[in-house]
């Protein structure tokens, strides 16, 4: 078994910057809110949800800017400096950065379309986005890092480029569809990072470029640690699409290099029901002129239950706190294996 002393110093690296990346972040959301509000975009929130969001009319957006930018000039920087004791890892940062740069400019354009002419991407062009931006990812995972294709305990060959592929599109879009109250998407991303970085701690290193991976998401965590503050209920700015895309695409990529997505699929149930509900109401609409949930997505029928903001975010915050300990709990077993 590999030993991880070896390996510790880059978490040690990128939790010296934590502090720095925290307020690096929370400074560019304050500047950001201001330029925001400057702006000459349309400041009307979506028809299809409850009626008391018509309060938020005004708020914000594009907030994601702040912590990807901050998270981006971190991780960067955290593999410029261990490039000289090993480029391999640095290079494994320099690719989750990558995929935070390309799905936040996807967000960021669609977020600027509908602030401007109140009509984003249309969801073909995004999809098709995505789907690029996916197989350039998963083939540079597989060919580049030489990472096993396998999936659990299963040996899926080069039949894991297209299902990478869908599972980095599958994770970002789940992201953006649990964006829709405040501070809920940011509250699961924290978690979900920091679970990710413990189990990778937990099963040694052992798997290539998990140290790395573990590393770029701490930074990540404390960039949206930064952002929270300001997206909390009652929230000063939404992260929007600029976000939520690119938090769910890293996410996926960052599980994808520590070889850990059959327990990410765990950790990310709430935001995977929350994409599946929508999946389901389509589905059932289309086919029989009948809805199967009040609103999707799901958050949403729980508000028109007369459950509170807050009362929801916490409930599905500690839903995925639960799912995240069940995680640990099956890498820590597997681990004295």
């Amino acid at each position: 078994m590999m030993h991880t002393g070896a390996f510790h110093p880059m978490l040690n690296l990128s939790a010296y910057m934590l502090i720095p990346t925290i307020a690096l972040s929370a400074c560019l959301c304050a500047v950001w809110i201001k330029i925001a509000k400057t702006l000459p975009w349309r400041r009307d929130v979506r028809e299809d949800v409850p009626e008391r969001h018509r309060g938020k009319v005004g708020t914000p957006t594009m907030g994601g800017l702040a912590f990807v930018i901050s998270a981006a000039l971190t991780c960067t920087a955290t593999a410029i400096i261990i490039r000289r004791y090993d480029s391999s890892r640095s290079n494994a940062i320099l690719l989750l950065v990558l995929v935070l740069v390309l799905f936040a400019l996807l967000g960021a354009i669609d977020d600027m379309c509908k602030g401007i002419t109140g009509r984003g991407i249309k969801a073909r062009y995004k999809l098709l986005w995505q789907g690029a931006c996916g197989l350039l990812i998963v083939a540079l995972l597989m060919y580049e890092f030489e990472l096993p294709t396998t999936f659990g305990a299963g040996e899926l060959g080069w039949l894991y480029l297209p299902f990478g592929v869908l599972l980095i599109m599958a994770s970002s879009n789940a992201m953006n569809l649990t964006d829709g109250l405040d501070g809920l998407a940011c509250g699961i991303s924290i978690i979900s990072l920091l679970t990710l970085s413990a189990i990778s701690v937990i099963l040694n290193g052992t798997k290539p470029y998990a140290i790395s991976a573990a590393a770029a998401c701490v930074v990540l965590a404390g960039a949206l640690f930064g952002f929270l503050p300001f997206n909390i209920h009652p929230a000063k700015v939404f992260m929007g699409d600029t976000g939520s895309l690119s938090l769910g695409a890293f996410i996926c990529a960052a599980s994808m290099l520590m070889k850990l997505e059959l327990l990410w699929l765990l950790i990310a149930l709430v935001p995977f029901i929350e994409m599946l509900s929508v999946v389901i109401q389509v589905i059932s609409y289309k086919t029989t002129k009948r809805r199967v949930f009040p609103i999707t997505p799901i958050h949403h029928s729980f508000e028109q239950m007369g459950w509170s903001e807050w009362r929801i975010v916490l409930t599905f915050w500690a839903c995925t706190a639960f799912c995240a300990v069940c995680a640990i709990s099956i890498a820590a077993l597997a681990s004295r294996v």
